[in-house]
């Protein structure tokens, strides 16, 4: 009985070696590690450029109750967002970290 339907097992298995070759290639070529690590450094360093100039302008241009928020950032890019203390958002900037 199972002879009717051999060629369609060793298809099968076949088909299911393929995928497990392609799902092994796709661990070996994941970057989700390196977009993390290079989030985390443009959020480390480049922060501190960023909040640097932002607080010397904001100072020239006598602006108080501004503050800057870093919400976080995606692939390299850190974003930050200028906010008043009333909770208005003003203009967004983003760093590439690459």
């Amino acid at each position: 009985m199972l002879a009717r339907f051999r060629v369609d097992i060793v298809r099968e298995v076949a088909r299911l070696a393929e995928r497990l070759k392609i799902e092994e290639a796709r661990k070996q070529t994941d970057t989700s590690g390196i977009t993390r690590k290079s989030t985390e450094l443009a959020r480390d360093h480049v922060t501190a450029v960023i909040l640097d100039r932002f607080t010397r302008e904001s100072h020239d241009l006598k602006l108080e109750r501004v503050t800057l928020d870093h919400p976080g950032g995606r692939k390299g890019q850190f974003d930050a967002t200028a906010r008043s203390t009333g909770g208005q958002t003003g203009s967004r900037t983003s760093s590439r970290a690459e």
